[in-house]
């Protein structure tokens, strides 16, 4: 949702996830959960996809005529994990002054760079995330199973750190503030970001399909069937029915669910505590 209070402004243009398609398919590929036989088509389509030219198709000047690109992703994407998928050739080396990615320092730090973290809570991002990962969703997200090490806070803790030590302070916004209080929430940001900031952005016609998300189909339903910011089709009653039923199944999901929410709280609590969001 916060994604589409961009995609609606004529003078960005938004990347949904570009550094993915190297983590999971290209050549420099760190993930392990594709091979090319399971997903051949992929695997061709993205066979010369390296993070360094997606870097520069992200950053380039676009041609026509949008002033600024967001571009949401993960940091996961670009710090290479421990469980690195054995076909992942040997990166480059760059981690000079303790850079854990593999985009080079000098470029990541760049000044038109402007750096922010969305952080959720685990008890909530964990369950959504495996819901994701197993009947019935599987079929159409083609994730099927779930991997603890996809959670991404980690990852995210760990790019926060290094850029803080490079005297860069990128803002940390806790999803549960901006539900609280979009308005606040996102001109905070707007602002920080030199970018004006009207209401309009709260709101878009809910029920149409993105283009963006269509390459990791089924996992955002929910923004695409939203008409803003904090708000959802359908009556109050429905919603609490839907989050009874959420809190019943999260009780009834495997050890493996649960362990991890335990395990990657301590990274959320410690981002949380670097949330400067400007809601009330």
């Amino acid at each position: 949702m916060f994604e589409m209070a961009f995609v609606q402004r004529d003078e960005f243009r938004v990347c949904h996830e570009p550094y993915g398609e190297a983590y999971y398919y290209g050549p420099e590929r760190m993930s392990p959960r594709f091979t090319a036989e399971s997903r051949p088509e992929d695997f061709k389509k993205y066979a010369d996809l390296t993070f360094k030219k997606i870097w520069a198709e992200t950053t380039a000047v676009n041609a026509k005529g949008k002033k600024r690109t967001f571009v949401k992703d993960m940091a996961q994407y670009i710090i290479p994990p421990t469980n690195a998928a054995t076909s992942t050739p040997t990166l480059p080396d760059f981690e000079k002054d303790g850079n854990p990615t593999v985009i080079p320092s000098d470029i990541l730090l760049h000044p038109d760079i402007h750096h922010a973290f969305l952080i959720r809570t685990p008890a909530k991002a964990v369950p959504s995330y495996y819901r994701l990962c197993g009947p019935p969703k599987a079929a159409i997200t083609g994730f099927d199973y779930f991997d603890p090490a996809e959670v991404g806070l980690r990852e995210s803790k760990i790019l926060y750190d290094w850029l803080v030590t490079k005297g860069v302070k990128p803002l940390v916004i806790d999803s549960s503030d901006l539900l609280k209080d979009p308005p606040a929430v996102m001109e905070y940001f707007c602002n920080d970001c030199k970018v004006d900031f009207g209401e309009h952005m709260l709101e878009w016609k809910g029920g149409e399909a993105q283009e963006q998300f269509k390459k990791w189909n089924g996992f955002h339903d929910d923004a695409e069937k939203s008409n803003g910011i904090a708000k959802h089709a359908g009556s109050d009653e429905d919603r609490k029915a839907a989050e009874a039923k959420k809190a019943k199944d999260i009780a009834d999901m495997p050890d493996i669910v649960h362990q991890t929410i335990e395990d990657t709280m301590a990274d959320y609590e410690y981002l949380r505590t670097k949330a400067t969001t400007g809601s009330k």
